[in-house]
């Protein structure tokens, strides 16, 4: 029997491994050009994009932090969570990684991301403010 639990623990730790890998990859998507790009055109104009409510929203210090962090936090809780289930655990938690970075981007985010907005921080406020219409018009 110590195999089946040496097996259940390995899960669980493989389960925590992708936790962390997917908060990783959060990360690096909040740290990448394009991301920093679009944070700073849209911080002219007093607006972050969110993506726990996936659209752009008012801008605040305190509301912008915590976007951040809530999103870590709340997969953090799930992944840990979800981890107990070991091996079956790892299966979701992989749906759940692979759904939310590759299959669950919106349309308005694909397009904010790919606009001018997230290729060049050098818009002015007039052009950022006239972009974010477009975006919103067409989205």
């Amino acid at each position: 029997m110590p195999e089946l639990a040496a097996f259940y623990a390995l899960g669980v730790l493989v389960g925590f491994v992708l936790t962390a890998f997917n908060i990783g990859l959060k990360k690096r998507h909040r740290t990448s050009s394009s991301f920093r790009n679009v944070e700073a055109n849209l911080r002219k104009i007093d607006l972050y994009w969110s993506d726990n409510e996936d659209r752009i929203v008012e801008w605040t210090e305190t509301r912008a932090k915590d976007d951040a962090s809530k999103g870590n936090l709340g997969f953090a809780i799930a992944g840990a969570l979800i981890s107990a289930l070991s091996w079956l655990g790892v299966v979701f938690l992989i749906v759940l990684v692979v759904s939310e970075h590759y299959l669950a981007r919106s349309r308005r985010e694909r397009a904010l991301f790919a606009s001018p907005l997230g290729e060049s921080e050098n818009l002015s406020s007039d052009e950022v403010r006239r972009l974010v219409g477009d975006l919103n018009r067409a989205n």
